[in-house]
């Protein structure tokens, strides 16, 4: 009984064996019958992206790439406002925005001005934007041995600074003044972890002038007495910018622009001298090119010194004055009507 068992086991082992046996060869089957449908699919090979690159012509070379030196070099100018960051900004139409900190409070004297901080704020470097770099800079444009731009220096003389903690600036000026944020909060912002220790002669001949690490939207990749290129921040605080690399070429003169311009060497020029017409006749047979003149954040005043002159001191004269003056056709044949005409310090 027990061997018919052990038999009949035999067998049904023997069926399931054949049967996983046929069941086996008939997926096999399958496999070498339709391998195109059943064999995996290869990947698809993923496109590139492609960089968007913008190749820049101006006239002249850079010579240090920090704010407190570059009013005097155009091209530092230009290279030191997409490195580097203010605590505010200049907008396209004047008025004043966030930067590095939103819109501060004012106080209730009309010269105390309080910042905070965005959070998370990083220099190119990946370290941290502080309160305490606000402060560093402003030290540096206050030394005695300071080698920047002297009105820079004189529109801080005077002003306290203090920094309560890692995010808040407190800025106390001695008087109060309407053009003070537009011009001076809006300067180029040092970082400190990179630079302390060195004092102002140090620091106009630093090599930090020629890779300086900023706060901006572009990061320097290099610079050399033939183009400097940029690379947009990824981690800007106000949005990674759209262009991915900007080339500035560096050329001798508008001739040497213009020429470039029509080799398709560069993609466009920026010149901050009004051109004369018959250079802006000139580059009109020029393929695509297409001329915008966009404002600067400069003005010219005329200061009436009140303590001095006698009439001046009369609101009424000063008032007479005012109305007296031409304002657009100054614009338009002193400054070729690249300009805006204005009636007050902020406006």
């Amino acid at each position: 009984m027990l061997r018919a068992v052990a038999n009949s086991r035999r067998a049904l082992l023997s069926a399931a064996v054949v049967a996983i046996g046929a069941l086996a060869v008939a997926i096999i089957g399958v496999f070498l019958t339709r391998p195109e449908e059943e064999a995996p699919r290869p990947l698809p090979t993923p496109t590139p992206v492609q960089k968007s690159v913008y190749v820049e012509g101006v006239v002249g070379a850079w010579q240090r790439i920090n704010p407190l030196f570059a009013a005097e070099n155009a091209v530092d100018q230009d290279l030191s406002r997409l490195i580097f960051a203010g605590l505010l900004r200049v907008g396209e139409d004047g008025r004043l925005l966030p930067d590095l900190a939103p819109l501060p409070e004012v106080g209730e004297d009309g010269r105390t001005y309080t910042f905070r901080l965005h959070p998370g704020l990083q220099w190119h470097d990946g370290a941290p934007v502080r309160s305490l770099d606000v402060a560093f800079t402003t030290e540096h444009i206050l030394a005695p041995d300071f080698q920047g731009d002297p009105r820079l220096q004189a529109a801080w003389t005077g002003v306290e600074v203090r920094t309560p903690d890692l995010r808040t600036i407190i800025i106390r000026l001695p008087e109060p003044s309407a053009s003070f944020l537009a011009r001076f909060a809006t300067v180029g912002i040092l970082p400190e972890h990179l630079l302390q220790g060195l004092d102002g002669a140090d620091l106009f001949d630093a090599p930090f002038n020629a890779s300086p690490v900023g706060a901006g939207p572009y990061r320097l990749e290099s610079a050399t007495s033939v183009e400097a290129t940029l690379s947009a921040y990824p981690r800007y605080h106000l949005g990674r910018p759209h262009i991915d690399v900007i080339t500035v070429r560096f050329l001798p003169d508008f001739a040497a622009v213009k020429h470039a311009l029509e080799q398709g060497d560069i993609d466009g020029i920026f010149l901050r001298q009004p051109l004369s017409a018959e250079q802006l006749a000139s580059l009109d047979g020029i393929d695509g090119f297409v001329q915008e003149d966009l404002q600067r954040a400069v003005s010219l005043v005329l200061y009436l010194n009140n303590s001095q002159v006698a009439y001046f001191r009369d609101p009424n004269v000063r008032i007479a004055v005012s109305l007296a003056l031409d304002r657009q056709t100054l614009v338009e044949n002193a400054l070729l009507g690249v300009a805006t005409p204005s009636s007050s310090a902020i406006a």
